[in-house]
């Protein structure tokens, strides 16, 4: 009885086993595991700009945002109307306002021209020349009905030379032939100088002259004078008399 139940026992076991090696494996069914949840895709944020630092300034408030902003105008120059002058006379157009000043051009009566300047006292005007692009001088004494002109700028003037401040004996012999030396200070702003003797032209001399020797024929009295010249005019003429060689 006893061999009888361990034969049964063992009968057991081994079945047991060899149900145990022959059972299929256990799969899981699919549909009882969790549902996995799908990765998300990243969402790329781009960098933005660093913000500028902000300023100390406060805000404007209410009251000045409203404010209706200011047209600001820009300054012009008042704009000049030259005036046309009509000559009453036949007239020179000088290079300056004096009679001192070259003559550049002339103009007849009644002619026309456009004054686009004057000098500090208006007594000359400086107006278009007869040749294109060119300005010279005319006086007023010149002009038909001539009107005020102080509207019209001054302008700046060639200058003239300086003149002698004098001029002097300096050697003078009446035996014999006749012989006068004359001499005079040096200036600025010439080119030469023009020597008068009784009211006719004796010489031209040249720039930095101071002396000029005459042979003057007899007279009973010389006159002498001298005036610095340039490319726009003469200089104040300065004279001198004295005693001539003749009996």
């Amino acid at each position: 009885m006893l061999l009888k139940n361990r034969f049964f026992v063992l009968s057991c076991l081994l079945l047991a086993l060899t149900l145990a090696c022959t059972a299929p494996a256990f799969t899981a069914t699919p549909g009882l595991l969790p549902t996995e949840i799908p990765p998300t895709e990243t969402v790329f944020i781009p960098p933005t700009d660093t913000a500028a630092p902000a300023t100390t300034e406060p805000p404007p408030t209410k009251a000045a945002a409203s404010q209706t902003p200011t047209l600001e105008v820009a300054e012009t120059a008042t704009s000049i109307t030259f005036p046309t002058v009509t000559f009453e006379r036949n007239a020179n157009c000088r290079m300056g306002p004096a009679i001192n000043y070259a003559t550049q051009t002339s103009f007849f009566a009644a002619r026309t021209t456009i004054a686009e300047g004057r000098n500090s006292d208006s007594s000359w005007l400086w107006v278009r020349s007869t040749e294109p692009d060119l300005h010279c001088w005319v006086s007023v004494m010149d002009l038909d009905q001539a009107g005020p002109f102080l509207y019209l700028p001054i302008i700046e003037l060639f200058p003239l030379p300086e003149a002698p401040s004098q001029i002097f004996i300096d050697n003078m012999d009446c035996v014999g032939r006749n012989l006068v030396t004359l001499r005079w200070p040096s200036v600025t702003g010439e080119t030469g100088f023009l020597l008068f003797r009784n009211g006719i032209l004796l010489t031209l001399l040249r720039a930095d002259t101071v002396s000029y020797t005459d042979y003057p024929p007899d007279e009973h009295e010389y006159v002498y004078e001298i005036e610095a010249i340039n490319n726009y005019g003469l200089s104040v003429r300065v004279a001198i008399t004295l005693q001539g060689c003749a009996e």
